[in-house]
């Protein structure tokens, strides 16, 4: 609704312009507007109705560099306004509302372009994998493993090299906030750990953000942004390096081939439970994974570093065993729930659903 009354208030917006152009070449009597108006000036009224109306087309396309032709066409209509003044005031309204979504439409540009910058160093060139995976490749893992594996559908499978995860779901930062949706893409390396998780926040709310999570070459990083353009978080370090790390441990329940890799090392627990330690460059980190009858993981446990407690606390995920579901052949669940347990009691944060997945 509110973007059809964005583009209509283009449209109109331009046609109006036209008026000065008539005028000032007297090709019709314009007694809306009293002041002279040069060829010139004229000309230029016409050049922002032109840039006015093909934003608003641009616009209704979501073609994502619109804001470049509507930003300029509000810039210089405003200062054809300031000379005109007297007449055409009134106009300033839709021209400070188009370049301020002009601002926010330039902020989302940006990440996307710093975006596609960071995937294009971050993953790996595509080749033509012929290795599959057998039961020759699984003896080793403990027999919970064994059994994630075979039902997980890896068995007989091509080695995948990356996984593409589309992602929707809910989150709040403590127990008192309130829930906000996000929309998020995910790029993950299988032949050694890494990933880069793109978010939106807050979609349709007044209040939005963008991030960025990233895990690569055994360092995390987190760059969060207001309104796409205001950095309010950019953080690097060994406890985001420890986070990022246990990211990609536990949500291999989404890209199971990642468990035979040598940087896994598994140890039995019990016919359920499985620890799992991940190596990087000289760091690591583990977690429990559980699972049911079935082989499916049902959960998941570990210590992870908690910024507001400035230490190690209980990190749990739940998996919806019913949402397991089908992608190139390879089950993986689909519904999956995170939650703090902290000293003042169990607070659910994250609950993330898996909309699609490509694997490469």
């Amino acid at each position: 609704m509110l973007k059809s009354i964005f583009i209509i208030a283009m449209l109109l917006h331009g046609l109006i312009h036209l008026l000065g152009f008539v005028k000032a070449l007297n090709l019709a009597p314009v007694n809306q507007l009293t002041l002279p108006i040069s060829k010139v000036s004229g000309v230029l009224w016409f050049l922002c109705s032109l840039l006015f109306i093909s934003s608003a087309i641009l616009y209704g396309f979501k073609i994502n560099w619109w804001w470049m032709i509507g930003l300029t066409a509000a810039i210089t209509s405003q200062i054809l306004i300031f000379i005109y003044w007297q007449d055409a005031k009134f106009g300033s309204i839709i021209n400070v509302l188009v370049i301020f979504a002009s601002v926010l439409a330039f902020g989302e540009w940006n990440v996307n372009k710093s975006l596609q910058s960071e995937l294009n160093k971050f993953l790996p060139t595509k080749t033509a994998s012929t290795l599959t995976i057998t039961e020759a490749d699984i003896p080793h893992l403990p027999e919970p493993v064994r059994k994630w594996m075979r039902q997980s559908g890896v068995i007989g499978k091509v080695k995948p090299q990356t996984v593409h995860l589309l992602q929707a779901g809910q989150m709040k930062l403590s127990p008192k906030d309130k829930w906000m949706s996000f929309d998020a893409e995910q790029w993950v390396k299988l032949a050694q750990p890494g990933f880069t998780w793109s978010t939106k926040v807050g979609k349709g709310s007044a209040i939005q953000f963008s991030g960025i999570d990233k895990y690569d070459d055994g360092e995390g990083s987190m760059v969060i942004k207001l309104y796409s353009l205001l950095p309010i978080i950019n953080e690097s370090g060994i406890n985001i390096d420890q986070g990022a790390a246990m990211r990609y441990l536990a949500e291999m329940v989404w890209y199971p081939t990642a468990a035979m890799n040598d940087f896994i090392q598994w140890d039995a627990i019990s016919d359920v439970k499985a620890k799992a330690t991940l190596n990087d460059k000289g760091k690591s980190v583990e977690g429990t994974f559980i699972f049911n009858e079935k082989g499916k993981v049902i959960g998941f446990e570990t210590l992870r570093y908690h910024d507001q407690t400035k230490k190690l606390e209980t990190w749990k995920i739940a998996i919806d065993e019913n949402s397991y579901t089908s992608f190139d052949g390879f089950s993986i669940p689909t519904q999956v729930t995170v939650t703090w347990v902290l000293p003042e009691g169990a607070f659910t944060w994250y609950e993330v659903e898996i909309t699609d997945v490509v694997i490469n």
